[in-house]
């Protein structure tokens, strides 16, 4: 395994924005993510534009012990044609998408659904990957993705698999 992965110190006291206590962690590779995911399980939740996971720690929906903010994995952000394959990186922003010439040529029901999704401020915040991981009766993402029979990558510590 790489290095070890501590909590980065936050101080949320005398704040309005989180009313409860939880360590953060900003891992640096998907390999930490997966250490971490392993380490601390369902006690976690992931942070990557909290534009939903945010929300519901305001209102205290959920209180995780721990959050982990991968927002630094800069491998999984990403647009890009594997053969004849689009691929999207967890990480792609609705921006990223909205913004592309290659998901308005080659995925046009997405392409479409983007441009009504939440305001700017959203769109340069939410990601594919919270999109489809949230469970929201309103995933936006859906539906287009499965208009373009998409599959999904999923990773965990004890391997990969598609769905």
């Amino acid at each position: 395994m790489g290095r070890e992965v501590r909590p980065v110190p936050i101080n949320l006291r005398n704040t309005r924005i989180i009313p409860f206590e939880f360590q953060y962690f900003e891992p640096e590779s998907l390999e930490e993510v997966l250490q971490l995911l392993g380490t601390y399980g369902s006690e976690a939740r992931v942070l990557a534009g909290g534009t939903d996971l945010i929300v519901k720690m305001k209102i205290r929906a959920i209180e995780p012990k721990y959050v982990i903010n991968v927002k630094r994995i800069k491998e999984l952000r990403y647009i890009r044609v594997d053969e004849d394959t689009i691929r999207l990186g967890a990480l792609t922003t609705w921006r990223d998408l909205e913004r592309s010439d290659l998901v308005r040529e080659k995925v046009p029901a997405l392409y479409d659904a983007v441009k009504s999704m939440g305001s700017v401020q959203i769109r340069n915040m939410a990601t594919v990957g919270g999109n489809l991981c949230n469970a929201s009766p309103a995933a936006d993402s859906a539906p287009p993705l499965l208009v373009h029979e998409a599959r999904i990558k999923l990773t965990s510590i004890e391997g990969t698999r598609e769905i």
